[in-house]
């Protein structure tokens, strides 16, 4: 399934299908990170989904140093990378649509000891950012959108001059099997190729700088190019 590489604008209907699924599956989700499971289970989630971690932990490497940084967390959910970026001295604001993932994420923060530094917004990507941003992350959020250029360009028309991304990756066995579990569920998912990653980010208004390929993932680093303005 190949993305909509000419949509300037997500379809609504669509994103509220993405939020409602993600209402419900909010404890489900985060159960991948918690290991809230049965042994076996938890290792399916180990080898299955090792790019969740993986991506994780190179997002943290690639941000050092941590301190003072101002990172938005679009598509945060229970807030498992922002947590740990505030634990090393970020500053984070983690937008999400569902709210049943704000309300997790809030609860861990807070057993965390970083609520100072880890606020949680029910939000989506195109609300108005009411302060700047040193970086923006969006993991595992182009998943569900047919382009990445709207996100991007969002954040280019504020000003953020770093953006941290994953994409699902096209045109592996993953992404079929994939595409028929989550249709099951009514939820729609979208896959990408390099090329396609690398010429939104330009037509957005960014460069990247650092790419990797994590299994059914593909990770992006991109900085705003000098006077670049989308739109």
């Amino acid at each position: 399934m190949q993305p909509d590489t000419d949509s300037a604008h997500t379809d609504q209907s669509s994103d509220a299908i993405v939020a409602d699924h993600f209402e419900a599956t909010a404890e489900e989700f985060d159960a991948i990170y918690s290991g809230d499971k049965s042994p076996f289970a938890r290792w399916l989630d180990r080898t299955l989904r090792s790019s969740m971690f993986t991506r994780l932990d190179r997002t943290i490497e690639r941000l050092q140093p941590l301190e003072g940084l101002k990172v938005l967390d679009v598509g945060t959910g229970s807030g498992r990378l922002a947590i740990p970026l505030a634990q090393k001295g970020a500053n984070v604001v983690g937008i999400d649509p569902a709210p049943s993932m704000i309300k997790i994420a809030e609860g861990i923060a807070a057993d965390a000891g970083v609520s100072d530094r880890c606020r949680f917004e029910t939000g989506a990507i195109g609300d108005p950012l009411k302060e700047k941003f040193d970086v923006a992350v969006l993991l595992g959020i182009f998943d569900y959108f047919p382009s990445s250029l709207p996100a991007l360009k969002w954040l280019a028309d504020a000003g953020v001059p770093r953006v941290i991304a994953t994409y699902p990756r096209a045109r592996i066995l993953r992404a079929y099997i994939r595409t028929m579990r989550l249709k099951l569920r009514g939820c729609p998912v979208f896959f990408f190729t390099p090329q396609t990653v690398r010429d939104e980010a330009v037509e957005a208004g960014y460069e990247p700088e650092y790419e990797e390929i994590m299994e059914a993932l593909l990770f992006v680093d991109m900085k705003l190019k000098t006077g670049a303005k989308s739109g």
